[in-house]
Order: C-alpha cells, then sequence, then structure tokens
C-alpha cells in the first residue's frame, strides 16, 4: 500500500453528553513511525513502505482521551502478503551423470526459494525454456532424469559437447502478477569403465638366450583402451 492509505479507524463511546464525550485519539507508542492517527477522527494511516517479509504484525496502543479521562487500547495490524519476490535458484547449477546409465535414471534436483510468506506465492515450479531430447524435469519437485542412453565422447573435450549439456530452466511461483527467473544448468556426461584394454598384437613371441641375466628386457607389449 503507498504511504498515507487509510488503515482503520478508531472509534470509542462515553455515557457523558455533550463536549464531555468527545474523545480525541493518539499513539502512545510510535512503532518506529509506521502510523499515525488522526486525533479527531481516529483515522490510523501508513507513514512509512510495508513489507510483510520483515515484519507481519504491528501491535498498535492506542490512547482514547476526553475532557477528564483517557482509555488504552490495542488495535492489531497484519500485513498481508503480496508477490513482491521472485522466485530464485540455488545451487548446485551442474551435474555429473555417467555414460551408459538407463532411461529415465536421475540426474540431479533443482533447487528454489521465494522470500514471500505465504501461498500460494511462495510455491514454485519448474519448466525448461526449450525443449530437450535428452532430459526430462518434473516440473514441481525439480528432478532431471535421462531420456536417454547417454555415451561420452573421449575425442571431444569434458567441456564441449556431446560430453556437456546445457540447460536454461525458468523457475515461477504461483502468485499474481506471476514472477520468475531463469539459470543455466549444466550436465557434465563422465566417461564409465566399459571398455577393456586390448592388447596391439594378438601374439606376442621373443627368443630368449638361456645366458640371459635376471633382469634384463624380454619384450615390450602394449595395449590401448
Amino acid at each position: 500500500m503507498p504511504v498515507g492509505s487509510f488503515v482503520i479507524r478508531v472509534t470509542s463511546t462515553d455515557n457523558d453528553i455533550g463536549e464531555n464525550a468527545v474523545a480525541t485519539y493518539s499513539l502512545p507508542n510510535s512503532t518506529n513511525g509506521m502510523f499515525a492517527i488522526d486525533g479527531p477522527s481516529g483515522n490510523i494511516t501508513l507513514l512509512k513502505p510495508l513489507d510483510a517479509e520483515t515484519v507481519s504484525t504491528y501491535t498498535l496502543r492506542v490512547r482514547a482521551t476526553d475532557s477528564a479521562h483517557d482509555v488504552l487500547g490495542n488495535v492489531q495490524v497484519d500485513i498481508a502478503d503480496v508477490n513482491d519476490n521472485s522466485p530464485v535458484f540455488q545451487p548446485p547449477y551442474s551435474f555429473s551423470f555417467s555414460e551408459m546409465m538407463p532411461v529415465g535414471s536421475q540426474i540431479g534436483y533443482l533447487k528454489a526459494s521465494d522470500a514471500d510468506i505465504s501461498s500460494p506465492n511462495n510455491l514454485s515450479y519448474f519448466s525448461l525454456k526449450l525443449s530437450s531430447s535428452y532430459f526430462n524435469l518434473n516440473s514441481t519437485s525439480g528432478l532431471l532424469t535421462s531420456r536417454e542412453v547417454l555415451t561420452f565422447d573421449p575425442t571431444y573435450d569434458l567441456t564441449e559437447p556431446p560430453n556437456r549439456h546445457k540447460l536454461i530452466v525458468i523457475v515461477q511461483d504461483l502468485g499474481t502478477p506471476v514472477r520468475s527467473s531463469e539459470q543455466l544448468i549444466f550436465i557434465n556426461v563422465m566417461d564409465f569403465n566399459d571398455h577393456a584394454p586390448v592388447f596391439d598384437q594378438p601374439r606376442y613371441r621373443s627368443a630368449v638366450p638361456e645366458s640371459t641375466a635376471i633382469g634384463n628386457s624380454i619384450i615390450t607389449v602394449k595395449a590401448r583402451y
């Protein structure tokens, strides 16, 4: 609400008549200068901007005074949350995923937080900005899973496709107006030990003189992955 907005009107009764029954109102406690009260009418108005995420309730001590007596009462002002905060992503933003995993394998969970304090303003769901043929994203849980069996290609660098995939993910709240944010997510396909070493030759043979000393080299065999 803008500064100067009307909050509530305080009223009172008095068994006297005439001027003796006329009350004037004041706020004995300042409440950090958040509110003001008009003495004759009892109208309470806003002096400073409100933030429900900082303080959600104010208790105002109000004094009503006639020509001879005064009385104190309490006014509770509850601050209603509005959707003034966007959801933001929380780490991690990068995931490692082993190659050759079956379709539907879990990659990791995306997380987000929202500073708003009430539902649906602080409820979020996830979506992919661009569709992916490799990955699925659960909109409510943030779970990333595989849609295909991914393979590591040793001819490419670890930070290049097809060994690294990039996803632009959107997190959006359910408040009004809707607020959202984006985050770049990396998925790194890791090499899996699915290949046995292979000798360079199918057979090795070397003639060794019987006089060869212990420790002498006889033959060198080589294998590759």
